[in-house]
């Protein structure tokens, strides 16, 4: 024979209704949301706060258009040196390392070849052969700063004061829109595939492109044409 408790006899199973427990769950997802998103705005909130010291920091105060020059611009601290940092900041220092400068190099990026990049500090085979590479898709660089196009660059390459980046742009290979090459313009990393065509169908209504014509497609935008500028062969350059 099975005992039951006495104090059992009386207990009933705790049973909400059911619109009951979906109002609760409704309430603990309405506290979980909130929390989520004060802590996305106090988030939000430090990012701009640090995103605007950096560009008070950071902005020309000659003239307030941006440039290529900002990004030349150092990597800025924007912690403050207590006394303790300067401590440990100094301790392992020897004064003579102080007075030694380090060695500059200076690269022609136009002409130069994989072996002489392997060779300088920080840039291995790897980062050597890349710049080749992508210099051969370009056709030549125009500016140092086109280094942070290829995958894997760190920034420091061409920002860094060791290396004296220059560039000739006489020895810029351009594509001619006389000829048209169609393979040519698939390749190069400014154009593809859809750009190319769009100049195949542009020459075929307007005859050929001159660099006037050029500047005013619309299929390309502001950015893609000066880009572009220095890439191309037009049909009234004297080089042609």
């Amino acid at each position: 024979m099975k005992i039951t408790p006495l104090f059992l006899t009386h207990f009933k199973p705790l049973k909400r209704p059911l619109w009951r427990r979906i109002l609760l769950s409704v309430l603990w997802l309405g506290v979980i949301i909130a929390i989520v998103q004060s802590q996305q705005k106090y988030q939000r909130s430090v990012f701009i706060k640090v995103l605007k010291q950096a560009e008070s920091q950071n902005s020309p105060r000659d003239t307030g258009i941006q440039s290529i020059a900002t990004w030349n611009s150092d990597p800025i601290d924007l912690n403050e040196t207590t006394v303790w940092d300067s401590l440990y900041l100094s301790v392992g220092k020897n004064p003579s390392d102080e007075a030694k400068t380090l060695e500059h190099y200076t690269i022609e990026l136009n002409s130069v070849d994989s072996a002489t990049l392997e060779h300088l500090p920080g840039i291995g085979a790897y980062t050597a052969k890349s710049i080749i590479r992508y210099r051969d898709r370009l056709g030549g660089f125009v500016s140092r700063v086109q280094l942070r196009e290829i995958p894997y660059i760190d920034s420091q390459l061409y920002c860094s004061k060791r290396f004296i980046w220059k560039v000739d742009l006489n020895k810029i290979k351009k594509l001619s829109l006389v000829e048209l090459n169609i393979r040519k313009l698939y390749a190069h990393p400014y154009i593809g595939k859809h750009k190319a065509k769009n100049l195949l169908e542009f020459r075929k209504v307007h005859g050929p492109i001159t660099q006037k014509l050029f500047m005013n497609m619309l299929s390309f935008t502001e950015i893609d044409r000066v880009r572009l500028n220095p890439y191309l062969g037009f049909a009234d350059s004297p080089n042609k």
